[in-house]
């Protein structure tokens, strides 16, 4: 257990690294090229308009790496070859062609936490499904367990 918790200490610092890095050059990418949703407003128009609705929906320039599936799929795909180089120049490595590291980052993260509560269920009755009704209830439980452990890991 402390072997896995550790692991997920780990997965976190690394995520924590890694977030900064990633999101910062998808920002920089979004704001030099200032691609716009409009592929997207236009297809929600036409799907509320196929039903009778009128949709005002305004087009809106695509700053937010979150909001990247707004993107039409030629700049989408522009914006993956730009992201691509970004990656390469900060010098983040992945496994397999077209990974983004932060989105590794945050899956290894999970499966570490994954097994940190497999592991503890005997200890504390919890399983991980119980624990995932909401991921709220999750965050709360991992920190319960994380802070158990932690003082197995402070500096001596």
């Amino acid at each position: 257990m402390i072997e896995a918790a550790r692991t997920v200490f780990s997965a976190m610092a690394y995520t924590a690294t890694v977030r900064p890095v990633v999101e910062g050059y998808q920002r920089a990418v979004l704001e030099r090229n200032r691609w716009t949703n409009q592929a997207f407003v236009e297809q929600v128009k036409t799907r509320f308009a196929e039903r009778g609705v009128e949709k005002d929906l305004p087009v809106e320039v695509i700053l937010n790496p979150n909001r990247t599936s707004e993107l039409s799929e030629a700049d989408f795909s522009s914006y993956l070859e730009e992201v691509e180089k970004e990656r390469i120049k900060a010098k983040l490595s992945i496994s397999n062609p077209g990974e983004c590291p932060l989105l590794v980052a945050e899956n290894l993260q999970v499966q570490a936490e994954r097994v940190l509560i497999d592991l503890c269920e005997p200890l504390t009755g919890i399983k991980a499904e119980q624990a995932s009704y909401s991921l709220k209830l999750r965050e709360r439980y991992l920190d319960l367990l994380l802070k158990i452990f932690a003082p197995q890991f402070s500096a001596k």
